[in-house]
């Protein structure tokens, strides 16, 4: 790769790739226009610094990947433990289980799902946090905005 092409893969204007780079805008401008060709070991050199940068970026991208992997997977793990086998862990017998527990079980049923009755115990889990929601609603907004007064 040629300094231009290199600056092109970094998307880097030409005072950035100076900075990163240490060769002065003027000079990058010569090379890059052909009124003066930039010695071969300096075109190698930037090429093994990119590599090495592309190679730092890819690390660091590959670790906030594996965090983020990790995250899902811990959450993903907490809602199902606290929706569904937490209720089922504690309790023995089906009246003294949660709604949740009912709808999943309802969804297991022999492959066969009442979406109807689904629908509607999902709206019965969700129709109480509306109702405070809705009772609570100008409180809730006060309490915000009076905490970002201090």
């Amino acid at each position: 790769m040629d300094v231009k092409e290199i600056r092109e893969a970094l998307k880097m204007s030409r005072p950035q790739f100076s900075e990163w780079s240490g060769i002065p805008v003027r000079t990058l401008e010569n090379w890059e226009s052909g009124v003066r060709v930039p010695p071969a070991y300096v075109v190698d050199l930037l090429n093994v610094k990119f590599r090495e940068d592309l190679k730092m970026r890819n690390e660091i991208l590959r670790a906030c990947e594996a965090y983020c992997d990790a995250v899902r997977v811990n959450l993903t793990a907490r809602i199902y433990w606290n929706e569904y086998f937490w209720p089922l862990v504690m309790t023995n017998a089906d009246k003294f289980r949660t709604l949740p527990v009912a709808i999943a079980q309802l969804k297991e049923m022999e492959g066969m799902a009442n979406w109807q009755v689904i629908m509607a115990g999902n709206a019965i889990l969700v129709l109480p946090v509306i109702i405070v929601y809705l009772f609570a609603s100008k409180q809730i907004m006060k309490s915000f905005t009076y905490s970002g007064i201090k």
